[in-house]
C-alpha cells in the first residue's frame, strides 16, 4: 500500500470532529437560539398591534446581521 492510500485510510478511519453534521446545513434550526430574548421583544412591540387591529397599518422591519448570525431564524 502506497503512502499516499496509507494517509487517506487514516485519516478517514478517525472520529469526526462534528457531533452532527446535520447541523451545518443550512435548513438546520435548532431547538433554542440563546440570547435572542431582547430581538424577539422587538420585533413583537413593532407588529402586536396587527394581532390586536388585524388590517392596521404595519410598519418595516430591516433585519441585517452577517453571515451565519441567525436572520432567518427569526
Amino acid at each position: 500500500m502506497s503512502d499516499t492510500w496509507r494517509i487517506i485510510e487514516e485519516e478517514l478511519s478517525k472520529p469526526s470532529l462534528f457531533r452532527s453534521r446535520e447541523s451545518l446545513m443550512p435548513e438546520h434550526l435548532p431547538d433554542k437560539l440563546p440570547h435572542r430574548e431582547s430581538e424577539i421583544r422587538s420585533l413583537v412591540s413593532y407588529f402586536k398591534h396587527l394581532v390586536h387591529d388585524p388590517g392596521s397599518i404595519s410598519q418595516r422591519v430591516l433585519i441585517i446581521g452577517g453571515v451565519g448570525t441567525g436572520k432567518t431564524a427569526f
